[in-house]
């Protein structure tokens, strides 16, 4: 980025500002580095279909295992 892009001034509470501070110190960037890459990952899904489908997937599976330690063992009758 160089001093040519545009600029904007944008206003946010002191705590948002606060919370901003403290992730780009964190993540060691400059304040508006933090802003940029924030906004620009909320414009980057290309792999949140395949890791929503792998999350479902674990959901599934464990909400089956709990019903199936939840159920009595039909077999004890």
């Amino acid at each position: 980025m160089s001093r040519e892009d545009p600029t904007f001034k944008l206003r946010i509470t002191p705590d948002l500002r606060r919370k901003v501070v403290e992730a780009a110190k964190e993540n060691k960037r400059s304040l508006n580095a933090e802003i940029k890459a924030r906004l620009e990952s909320t414009f980057d899904h290309s792999d949140a279909p395949a890791a929503a489908v792998a999350l479902r997937e674990i959901i599934d599976r464990a909400t089956a295992l709990l019903k199936a330690y939840e159920e009595p063992d039909k077999n004890q009758n």
